[in-house]
């Protein structure tokens, strides 16, 4: 990762307080953004404090810069929009095919929907603008909902 690719971090709200960022094998998905909360959670095998909130990325991700957009967007919406009421993940649905649970999950879930869209305004990735375009070939989605 190069300075460049996250200059826009830099650049973030300063009022949103900085939340640890844990690099580790992840095997359902490719990051999380977990709440800020007055516990530590367990992530592998060690625990780590939870007061700022944390995401977690995927060490083996060749896109972690990409992912690291996507949390941070999570993280925003928290000090913008409140805390969303549930989470699901996108192979909630295992009887679908991957391109139609990518769909599914991101257009029934507009805080999703609008990290996708902000991860690709900061960070290229392949797999974000493919997601992309599944979408907006299903359904005309051309502006951030949020």
């Amino acid at each position: 990762m190069s300075f460049i690719e996250l200059n826009w971090l830099a650049k973030a709200d300063k009022y949103i307080p900085l939340p640890i960022v844990v690099f580790t094998p992840l095997d359902y998905c490719g990051g999380f953004f977990a709440y800020p909360q007055k516990k530590e959670g367990l992530i592998g095998e060690k625990y780590y404090p939870l007061d700022r909130g944390l995401i977690a990325v995927d060490d083996r991700s060749s896109n972690f810069s990409s992912t690291l957009a996507h949390e941070w967007r999570h993280l925003w919406q928290l000090y913008n929009l409140g805390k969303k009421d549930y989470c699901h993940r996108p192979d909630a649905s295992p009887g679908l095919p991957y391109k139609q649970r990518i769909i599914k999950y991101f257009l029934s879930d507009a805080r999703e929907l609008d990290a996708l869209l902000f991860q690709r305004k900061k960070v290229y990735a392949e797999y974000a603008e493919r997601w992309y375009e599944w979408i907006i070939k299903h359904k005309e989605v051309d502006h951030v909902l949020l």
